[in-house]
């Protein structure tokens, strides 16, 4: 059920104008409809829709109920944004995703970008809270003072993590399971002498993320993602172990996807059953049919992949009713690919999950990130067309032949080109 953001519920029954029109226009959805809502403060409710106007989207409370919290602590990452904003716009998507408690950009001294836009920022988090189906909205502080921030009281652990020399324990080996965390991160030309010192001063804990230095635009991406990793790990489990690189695959995260053992055990399993699939003969299908429901994780009753069929693991890949695929579909599932009821794809089709960090030294390690891909209901996906990393494709929408789809792409669309784009809207 599609999630809206509407914080002022408790007192308004009645959508924000943005979310309104999607709701009215794009989706369709009229009086008496159902929907789900959440006010971003940890609530679901659900409701449905009294009075369809796509400026004034009006709804009656059903239900309402509380989201429990992934964790009884708070944690509080602040970062010096990147010159690259794609960089913290990523940032702010997975540290949603993930739970993080708040977020607060840091002006510091070697900083390279000394301001940023809030509204952008907080329409990121809006959208990962959603896709995400979580019911809190991170705090979002913007643009912020280093020695104003550091001075600030934080009920909890701090933690600065620098290059200086020095004794600096990983985070994972000094933090505690069930506490209050505040991580600072900084630019990629570090913390000033001056800054750490003030940090240390205010009581702040110095600590490594590890090891990897990387270049300008990729280093605080990364050294957050060692940091999230290292708190989330012994805040939910109580141990000091490091995450399985299935897990940093499931947040977002870079993991090993070339040298892990349990990966490649779970590459092998979906290796021997697409070659058994690939190899019947045509009329064989009730056995082609029950190999797939064996490899995929979610199908319906009535689906055809025609065969060559290829992907990774299988059991990422759930799809609705009355799926049908042409000859050559490649599916690199990583992370989940969710399919909706009566999608039809073209022969020569790539749906990709998968991608790779620009730097070489970290390609060379067999590092990878995933992320999902959703296709809605009654989907068409032309000839030769590829989804990449992340792609949201929503009902009732023709991809044409030989498109890249690198955005998402509303309902009601018809997209083509490369990259992808939509060129006209289809009323039914």
């Amino acid at each position: 059920m599609q999630i809206f953001y509407t914080p002022e519920i408790a007192v308004n029954l009645e959508l924000p104008e943005e979310e309104a029109g999607h709701c009215i226009r794009v989706l369709r959805l009229t009086e008496g409809d159902e929907i789900l809502l959440t006010d971003g403060k940890g609530f679901f409710f659900k409701a449905a829709i009294s009075r369809a106007h796509p400026k004034h989207c009006e709804v009656n409370i059903l239900e309402q109920w509380e989201q429990p919290a992934l964790w009884n602590f708070n944690l509080h990452i602040a970062v010096a944004p990147t010159k690259n904003m794609d960089r913290m716009e990523w940032f702010a998507e997975k540290a949603t995703e993930i739970g993080i408690n708040a977020i607060t950009c840091l002006n510091c001294r070697f900083s390279e970008r000394k301001e940023i836009k809030p509204a952008r920022l907080e329409k990121i988090l809006v959208s990962a809270m959603k896709q995400s189906q979580k019911a809190t909205l991170p705090e979002l502080n913007g643009m912020t003072d280093f020695r104003t921030f550091v001075s600030l009281p934080f009920a909890g652990r701090k933690f600065i993590a620098h290059c200086e020399e020095g004794v600096k324990p990983l985070l994972k080996q000094t933090y505690h399971p069930g506490e209050n965390a505040l991580v600072l991160i900084g630019p990629e030309g570090d913390f000033s002498p001056e800054e750490i010192a003030l940090a240390l001063k205010c009581g702040f804990e110095p600590i490594s993320l590890g090891e990897s230095r990387l270049r300008t635009e990729t280093a605080a991406e990364f050294q957050i993602s060692e940091g999230v990793d290292s708190i989330i790990v012994c805040g939910t489990t109580g141990e000091s172990s490091t995450m399985t690189e299935k897990e940093k695959c499931r947040l977002g995260l870079l993991y090993d996807a070339n040298y892990d053992p349990e990966i490649l055990a779970d590459r092998e399993r979906a290796k021997e059953l697409l070659y058994d699939y690939n190899r019947l003969r045509p009329f064989e299908q009730i056995r082609r049919t029950e190999l797939l429901k064996k490899l995929l994780g979610k199908t319906g009753e009535n689906l055809i992949i025609e065969p060559p069929f290829a992907c990774d693991y299988g059991y990422n890949i759930e799809v609705g009713e009355n799926f049908y695929a042409n000859v050559n579909l490649v599916i690199l599932d990583g992370a989940k690919v969710c399919i909706g009821d009566n999608a039809f794809i073209a022969p020569n089709v790539g749906i990709y999950t998968a991608g790779h960090p620009l730097g070489a030294s970290d390609r060379n390690k067999g590092l990878e990130y995933a992320y999902p891909i959703t296709i809605g209901n009654n989907v068409w996906i032309g000839a030769g067309a590829i989804i990449l990393p992340g792609v949201t494709i929503g009902n009732n929408v023709v991809i044409g032949a030989g498109s890249v789809v690198t955005k998402n792409i509303p309902a009601y669309s018809l997209a083509v080109g490369n990259p992808c784009r939509v060129i006209k809207r289809i009323d039914e």
